[in-house]
């Protein structure tokens, strides 16, 4: 009996991962103009070739670059499950309690933590793959 508590003690250790996770992430975005002023979800996050920034973890990222002479730059980052939240996810058939932790911003982690977004010359040519928008 005594093994049997321990055990569900342990696991209940275990549980719920996510709550512990913090709920903002750290970001790198690095240009090829020194003047860029990068931008995620509308807001400017700072000016040059590398902005370090934190962000929201559990929500999906867009990114701006822009500057004068250039055309701007987009780069989208989406989320997925993070460790914590597999972990939750996993413990839920073991001990129903994890389940909750699913919802907590500990759960999700952004795709790509260090993003590069390169801007174009405005008077370069477009190019096939390249998708231009004003």
């Amino acid at each position: 009996m005594k093994k049997i508590l321990a055990l569900i003690v342990s696991i209940s250790y275990l549980t719920a991962c996510s709550f512990f996770a913090g709920s903002r992430q750290k970001v790198t975005v690095m240009t090829n103009v020194p003047t860029a002023e990068i931008y995620a979800n509308g807001e400017k996050v700072g000016q040059g070739t590398s902005v370090k920034f934190k962000t929201k973890r559990n929500e999906n990222l867009e990114i701006m670059a822009k500057a004068d002479g250039y055309r701007p730059g987009y780069k989208s980052i989406d989320t997925k499950l993070s460790t914590a939240g597999i972990l939750d996810f996993v413990g839920f058939f073991v001990w129903i309690l994890p389940i909750f932790a699913l919802f907590a911003p500990g759960s999700k982690t952004l795709t790509d933590t260090n993003i590069s977004v390169e801007l174009v010359p405005a008077n370069a040519p477009i190019t096939d793959t390249e998708e231009y928008t004003e």
